[in-house]
């Protein structure tokens, strides 16, 4: 992680999640959502991007959006390889059912989970979120790790305790 990243985590707080996007493969129009990097945007631009990093057990955390490699006009050898292999896609998954509770959440409190060699495994934050309907708020405490990113999307934002803590207006 580097020190930029780890400077937006610590300035997550306050900041209220705006939209929600994941990074999917993308093979002959097929996608597969089985796993993919999550990206947080935030109301003052701020992003936070979770992907697993490439040794296998750490979580990589950057300041910024994911960059398709792919953007823009394809040089004929890319086309080629894109065509037999695919390639990764981000979608914005802001409106799904399974994400879109996270939209409006202000963020109070981010800490790392830490492997025992130092290394970064997961991302717990805790946010309130107002419930329009009985105008009192609720605490979630949410769980971002690397096998979040390899679990269907409807397991990743799933609050990591039995329920929120309300706490009234």
């Amino acid at each position: 992680m580097t020190k930029e990243a780890s400077e937006t985590l610590m300035e997550l707080h306050g900041r209220v999640i705006t939209s929600v996007h994941r990074t999917f493969y993308v093979y002959r129009g097929d996608v597969d959502e089985s796993r993919g990097a999550i990206e947080l945007h935030f109301s003052d631009v701020t992003t936070l991007f979770l992907d697993g990093d490439p040794d296998g057990s750490s979580l990589r955390v950057r300041s910024s959006p994911w960059r398709d490699p792919f953007s823009g006009e394809f040089s004929p050898e890319n086309r080629d390889y894109v065509e037999r292999s695919g390639k990764w896609t981000r979608f914005d998954v802001t409106n799904r059912p399974e994400y879109s509770s996270t939209v409006d959440e202000e963020v109070i409190d981010v800490s790392l989970i830490r492997l025992s060699n130092g290394m970064i495994s997961g991302v717990n934050y805790v946010s309130l979120r107002l419930e329009p309907e009985t105008r009192r708020r609720r605490v979630l405490d949410r769980h971002v790790d690397r096998r979040c990113l390899a679990r269907a999307s409807a397991a990743v934002f799933e609050p990591r305790d039995d329920g929120p803590e309300e706490l009234g207006q």
